[in-house]
Order: C-alpha cells, then structure tokens, then sequence
C-alpha cells in the first residue's frame, strides 16, 4: 500500500507541476483501484501510472449504480407504488 501512495503521491506532483487543473476525485478512485487490485492479485492495474480509467474499467463500475443510487436516495418514490399491490394481495388471501 505504501508502494502505491507513494507513486500516487509523485504521479499527482508531476502532473501538477505542469500547470493543468488534476480532478482529485478520480485520482483518488485510480489510487483506491489500484491499491484493491495490488493487494487482491499482486499487481495493480495501472490507473496511477497511466492517469487515466483503463478500458473504461471505473466507468462499467460506476454504470451499474445508477438505479441502486436512486433507489436509496428516493426510497419513497420506489416503495410507494408497491403498496397498493402488496395490500391487494393480502385482502385476496383469506388465511391471513
């Protein structure tokens, strides 16, 4: 993990160096990538090095939580239609 915050840390000084306006957050999503994948397989995949999202890898990831990230932000707006269905059921069913 040290390995890979120090070339975190040398990859953001250089790039910084330069003058052009780095966004934190996905650097800290490569890092936090490549730290996972270093521990998990032994070797990072490289975000870092390369400073970029490689084959889109991050974005696929990100993809996929959309609709969880509605549902837990407007839990409301998802259980409110299941309730009439829910209630019909249990008037149908007379052993209840």
């Amino acid at each position: 993990m040290d390995t890979r915050i120090n070339e975190w840390t040398s990859k953001l000084q250089s790039e910084s160096s330069s003058g052009k306006l780095l966004d934190l957050g996905n650097w800290l999503q490569w890092l936090a990538m490549d730290v996972v994948t270093d521990m998990a397989f032994g070797t990072p995949i490289g975000f870092v090095k390369q400073g970029k999202d490689i084959g889109g890898l991050i974005g696929s990831v990100q993809a996929l939580f959309v609709a969880p990230t509605a549902m837990v932000m407007l839990p409301g707006v998802v259980r409110s239609p299941q309730l009439p269905f829910i209630h019909l059921s249990y008037l149908r069913n007379r052993l209840i």
